[in-house]
């Protein structure tokens, strides 16, 4: 299903397919508690006003069971409340708690095997659809076009041909905005796209964004901010995430080392004024939460995917995921949690990314580590206790690639896609995929699809969906068809198989 928002129509409109598919009664209630906190909330839903309250107070009504206060491996208060208030939870190698085809949107296709058809993968052939190589952090989707986090950055109109140069547009956000500006992260809020600054030793702390309502190819379009006009220490970000009320940049290194300190902005006031903007420090309550990069919001919840730490001899794996509870005030200790992976297994850190799928959250391990890191990918139930070790499982996808790490996860409804991403050819590798539908710790619940052995090349890099197309930022842009079907038997043949 594609879902196409052209200038100035309203976001509710725009949402009215998904409200009305014929989903499972939990998706449902996943898309019901987002959907209806972004149409309450967000400034985007047809350029209205925000209205008070936010995501948070939407998605979590239900639900009051917030954590008492910071703590590690059994925070102090915490029920075991998710987003749903189910207190069930699944330990490592347990089945996935979905019925099989529980959760498929109406005529998907059959899991995993129609991604190793050919035919369901393309690569446009178009010069627009070219990405500086390995230089793009960040993918976002606004109903109808493609964003891809490059300099320039890159569009894709996705109601019009794949392989054509009218469908591909560029602003040179260098030359119009900020010559030294290269994004590390990107999202959508119903009307802007955001492009955070990335992370470098000279302190940056560049956020711009895009008004969708308006030209493209338009400096007028733009707005720029420097978020270190709010501190000074407010620099060196990865990635951003969204609740419905606000974006929240993730606290990841500058100059000083790894950072923790944390900035949000709420969409309903004014882009380039200070005072839409807060910041809150992990460390104060927390000394190791820092070094994040990449972010997942999940219905109530906000979690920063851990990467790096301070160690003896400089940057160490870092594995302390760091939970924020978007129904209680921003700066306070008590509205923050952690855990640290690496009780659950040591292989647990180092990520860059992530991805939920209604039920789970999934922590995608980066390129960058070392042995051990880099191919062990991790997930919470969020219907489980934050706390609770046995509420965390890990699955390590050796067998499934030779290389490390992932340019992150895309989530097609029933399947989640993981690109390999290494600069390093030799580690060129595939797009592993798991059905979500099945055991996550089982070796049959995953395969890869080697695009290279298709002549699409591997490490496609940051991967976005469009409700119909998954597209990876290659330096040649690719996508595969989640409608694809399996080959089937020839026309006019049948037959029964035993």
């Amino acid at each position: 299903m594609r879902l196409e928002r052209q200038p100035g129509q309203r976001l509710d409109g725009l949402l009215r397919p998904l409200k009305s598919r014929r989903w499972s009664p939990r998706i449902s209630a996943t898309l019901a508690g987002v959907v209806g906190a972004c149409l309450a909330a967000a400034s985007a839903c047809g350029g209205q006003t925000a209205a008070d309250g936010g995501a948070g107070d939407a998605a979590g009504a239900a639900d009051d069971g917030a954590d008492a206060g910071w703590s590690e491996t059994g925070s102090e208060g915490d029920d075991g409340s998710g987003p749903s208030g189910d207190a069930t939870a699944e330990g490592d190698g347990a089945p996935n708690a979905l019925d099989a085809g529980s959760d498929v949107v109406e005529g998907a296709d059959a899991p995993n095997d129609a991604a190793q058809d050919a035919s369901g993968w393309e690569q446009t052939a178009s010069d627009g659809g070219a990405l500086s190589e390995y230089d793009t952090d960040g993918v976002a989707f606004d109903g109808r076009y493609m964003y891809f986090a490059n300099p320039p950055v890159v569009r894709f109109d996705t109601t019009s041909p794949f392989g054509s140069d009218a469908s591909w547009s560029r602003f040179d956000v260098q030359g119009q905005l900020d010559p030294n500006f290269s994004p590390a992260g990107a999202l959508f809020d119903g009307r802007y796209v955001y492009l955070v600054g990335r992370f470098s030793s000279s302190d940056r702390g560049i956020v711009v964004r895009f008004d969708t309502t308006m030209p493209f190819g338009s400096a007028a379009s733009w707005q720029k901010f420097d978020v270190t006009t709010v501190n000074g220490a407010d620099a060196g970000f990865c990635g951003a995430v969204f609740d419905g009320k606000y974006v929240y940049l993730v606290p990841y290194q500058n100059a000083n080392g790894v950072s923790g300190r944390t900035v949000r902005y709420d969409v309903s006031s004014p882009f380039t004024a200070t005072t839409s903007w807060s910041d809150f420090d992990l460390t104060t309550v927390q000394p190791r939460a820092a070094g994040y990069c990449g972010g997942i919001f999940d219905g109530r919840y906000i979690y920063y995917v851990p990467k790096l730490a301070a160690g003896d001899a400089g940057l160490a794996a870092n594995g302390l995921v760091a939970r924020y509870d978007t129904t209680q005030p921003f700066a306070a200790a008590a509205s923050w949690a952690a855990f640290d992976l690496t009780s659950v297994d040591p292989r647990a850190a180092f990520f860059q990314s992530g991805a939920f799928d209604g039920r789970y959250v999934y922590f995608v391990p980066t390129s960058e580590a070392d042995a051990p890191y880099g191919r062990t990918i991790a997930r919470l139930d969020t219907q489980a206790a934050f706390s609770d070790p046995g509420s965390w499982s890990t699955f390590t996808v050796g067998g499934l690639t030779s290389g490390a790490g992932f340019g992150g996860a895309a989530f097609d409804g029933r399947r989640l896609f993981f690109p390999a991403w290494n600069p390093a050819p030799a580690q060129d590798g595939p797009v592993v995929i798991f059905d979500t539908t099945a055991p996550f710790a089982t070796a049959a619940s995953w395969s890869a699809v080697d695009t290279a052995a298709m002549g699409l090349g591997g490490n496609l890099g940051t991967p976005g969906f469009d409700g119909r197309y998954i597209y990876f930022s290659a330096p040649q842009v690719v996508r595969f068809d989640t409608q694809r079907q399996p080959p089937g038997l020839p026309a006019g043949y049948s037959g029964s198989f035993f």
